[in-house]
């Protein structure tokens, strides 16, 4: 008898402690390893996809996604090496990768290791098809479209561009569509500071409009534009856009195309309420790629499925709309903007 009120009470407990008692327990998460630039180059960008990401988690807590944070350093070689060691990690299902050249370097290799791939800050792709990377960033040529219509009322436009897999891109689709009336173009290294040479080649046919396929280095591009009486009219693209550039007095009235962004949302609303900015593009590739993630994301990971749901998707987040392909690559709408006043408008 005695041994019996025993089992009883032993039975009880176990009872009471596997009840609802408003604890949620611990649920499996999406192990996903981000792999950005944060200390190099192009640090700015990753910074801002990483703000994107977070804020989304930040507003989600009961996200069923955990993200790892990786520093590229905006070299190719440095992210192989860290892609060896997370995906050796039977845990990571997935990985972000930002700049064209560093996803064009990790896809085959996340494909081979059976990994989902997230692309962002990567408008110059080289494996579209691949059936394992859903792509955030529209496609060259769908951006390079907005300035090159704007570009066609010129008979005499100059281009430079950094030497990557980005800026070879876009000297490709400007060639192709502009012809004859693209009377110049020079490239240089994402290293460089001082441009004096290219800028005196390009004085040299006095163009109507320069065309700057540039990320931080344009602020001294624009002052070295200046300072060489070069009266061309400036304009650039989405990466352009930094806080050295809207600050900068030489890029006053600058030109760029960016992805259309909603301010109504409550993911921008956030973000400048946090960071007493506006958000970025890259910001917007963050938050929306969390977003969405989180939205098709269950207990048990099915990369698969997650392929599929992005296949033909129209997302609408911090970005107006989002348009993805049959092999789940995006397609954003794009506006001009130009700099003024040390901020950036639509363009009219």
């Amino acid at each position: 008898m005695r041994f019996g009120i025993y089992y009883l009470l032993i039975l009880l407990i176990f009872t009471y402690s596997c009840s609802d008692d408003g604890i949620t327990p611990e649920r499996n998460k999406l192990k996903v390893a981000a792999i950005l630039d944060m200390s190099g180059h192009y640090g700015q960008f990753g910074s801002e996809t990483k703000q994107g990401l977070d804020l989304f988690l930040e507003l989600n807590g009961e996200s069923l996604i955990e993200i790892i944070y990786y520093d590229s350093k905006g070299s190719s070689e440095t992210a192989s090496e860290i892609f060896d060691v997370v995906s050796a990690d039977t845990n990571v299902k997935v990985i972000i990768t930002l700049a064209s050249w560093i996803s064009n370097t990790l896809a085959p290799a996340a494909e081979a290791k059976g990994i989902l791939h997230f692309a962002v800050g990567s408008a110059v792709f080289d494996y579209p098809n691949n059936g394992n990377c859903i792509r955030f960033t529209g496609d060259v040529k769908d951006e390079s479209a907005y300035l090159i219509n704007y570009l066609k009322d010129y008979d005499n436009a100059a281009l430079i561009y950094f030497d990557n897999d980005y800026g070879k891109g876009w000297h490709s689709r400007m060639s192709e569509e502009l012809g004859t009336k693209l009377t110049i173009s020079r490239s240089y290294s994402d290293t460089d500071t001082d441009f004096t040479s290219i800028i005196n080649d390009v004085k040299q046919v006095n163009p109507e409009v320069l065309v700057m396929i540039s990320t931080i280095e344009a602020v001294q591009i624009s002052r070295q534009v200046k300072e060489a009486s070069l009266n061309s009219m400036l304009l650039g693209n989405r990466p352009i856009l930094t806080e050295g550039l809207i600050n900068e007095p030489a890029a006053d009235g600058l030109i760029f195309s960016y992805p259309d962004l909603d301010e109504n949302h409550q993911g921008y609303k956030a973000y400048i309420a946090k960071y007493s900015k506006k958000p970025s593009s890259f910001t917007a590739e963050g938050y929306d790629l969390a977003a969405s993630l989180h939205s098709v994301v269950g207990e048990s990971f099915d990369k698969n499925k997650v392929y599929n749901y992005y296949k033909n998707l129209t997302w609408k987040g911090i970005f107006t709309e989002i348009k993805f392909d049959s092999n789940a690559q995006a397609n954003s709408k794009y506006n001009l903007m130009i700099i003024k006043n040390n901020d950036y408008q639509d363009y009219k």
